[in-house]
Parts: C-alpha cells; structure tokens; sequence
C-alpha cells in the first residue's frame, strides 16, 4: 500500500491551496491529447492535490471523481471547485490502492503520482480493471532515465543546502516499472513533452534567481530544439495506458 500521508502533506495543502487554477501546474498540451475528448466520460483524477486537474477536466465536460490521501488535499480540492463553480465533482480520501472500490472509469489521470505508489505491480491490476474496456489512463511522471540525475538525487538533495522537495519515499518512475505497465496493457505509450533538464540547476542551485532560471530555460529549449537524441534523459514524461 501506499505508505500514510504525513503531516507535512497536510500542512503543504493548507499552506499553498489557491483559487487560481493553474493549467501550467498540469504540464504541457501533450498530456491534454493523450486524454483526447473528455466530455460525458467518467475520469479519476488520482492524487488530485489541490484539485486543479479535476477542476479542469470537470470545466472540459468530464464526470470527475477526484481522489488523494491527504485531507488537506481534499479540503483545499473541494475549495478550489466551489471557488470556480464546478459543481458535481466527486472527492475522496483515500489510497492510490484503494481505487478498486471506487468503480470502473473511462479515463484515469493523475500529475506525479506513480511514481509514489508501492507495491507498483498490485497497483497496476487494479489501475487495469478499474478501467472499462476501451479506456485509458495517462499520467505526467518524473524519469529514472537519467543516471546523472539519479546519483545527484541520492548523493546531493538533501545535503549541502539544497532542498529536498520529495517525502522520502518516492521513486522516480524508471523502465522496471514501465515494464510492469506494458505488461498489464494492451499498449503504452511514453512521450517526453518537453526538456526539463538543466533548469533543475537553476532550481536547486539558485532558486531565487531569476538570471540563472532563465538562461538554463533557454539552454534546456535549445537542447531540445537541436539535439533530440537527449530528449529521453530529461526529467518529464507522459504515459498513456490503453485497455
């Protein structure tokens, strides 16, 4: 199971909640045509956070249950599509592998969720059969793929005064578990969006600096502009699941 939220969760939802909902914080247009058209279909937004997805596709039409593990999550959620008028959006405590009860669902969405759900196998049964025939699930994950990335995750955040931004017990989501994804669905597919690569420097090593923010930016789109072969070692990536 996925391990309880902390209080830290909780009190991040109750600092951060906002009314704006912010579409950039869902990523790019490419998750959007990996969903295609929502509308009359029935979405789970799994680990909704603050409910900027769930308002969003709700606002697209969409029948929308949102679900997370945090009850300032939820609370912040339901505040956010009251605050919007989004009415008929279905909030849920509860765990990632809990979605067997929760009913079948045309689509199954979720931003940077995979990749903190263990046992990663059990939860790929259930994600499969909580999907009706004909459905899919499409998710904005962070990637293992990088070894350098990787080492300085291990070996750098959290010491020497760069900032740890994770909860300890996730997992970037690397092939082992991507593996396990093909081996459940008929097809999957893994779209890298867009470069988010060098700008993590910027992130960790110079956070308020908007000099540093900006020419890493420019560097990463550059990159991805003349070089696509390092596409698949940035820090994003999109997975669309098909039943």
């Amino acid at each position: 199971m996925v391990k309880p939220a902390g209080i830290e969760w909780d009190d991040h939802y109750t600092a951060t909640a906002s009314h704006v909902v912010d579409r950039a914080l869902v990523s790019t247009d490419v998750f959007w045509n990996l969903l295609g058209d929502v509308r009359g279909k029935s979405a789970l937004d799994l680990g909704c956070g603050q409910g900027d997805l769930a308002v969003l596709l709700a606002r697209a039409g969409a029948r929308v249950t949102a679900v997370d593990r945090s009850a300032g999550a939820i609370d912040a959620a339901r505040r956010q599509a009251a605050f919007n008028g989004v009415p008929g959006v279905r909030f849920v405590r509860a765990d990632a592998c809990a979605l067997g009860a929760l009913g079948r669902f045309d689509l199954v969405t979720g931003r940077y969720i995979l990749h903190h759900i263990e046992p990663f196998g059990d939860f790929v049964s259930l994600l499969r059969r909580a999907l009706t025939p004909g459905g899919r699930a499409v998710f904005i994950e962070n990637s293992a793929r990088n070894p350098l990335l990787m080492l300085a995750r291990r070996s750098l955040v959290g010491r020497f005064g760069l900032p740890r931004r994770s909860d300890g017990t996730e997992r970037p989501l690397g092939e082992d578990k991507i593996a396990l994804l093909r081996r459940e669905f008929k097809r999957v597919e893994v779209v890298v969006p867009e470069l988010v690569l060098f700008r993590l420097v910027a992130r960790y090593f110079f956070p308020r600096n908007i000099y540093w923010a900006g020419l890493f930016n420019r560097l990463d789109r550059m990159c991805w502009r003349h070089f696509p072969a390092i596409h698949k070692y940035g820090y994003l990536q999109a997975l669309a699941l098909f039943t």
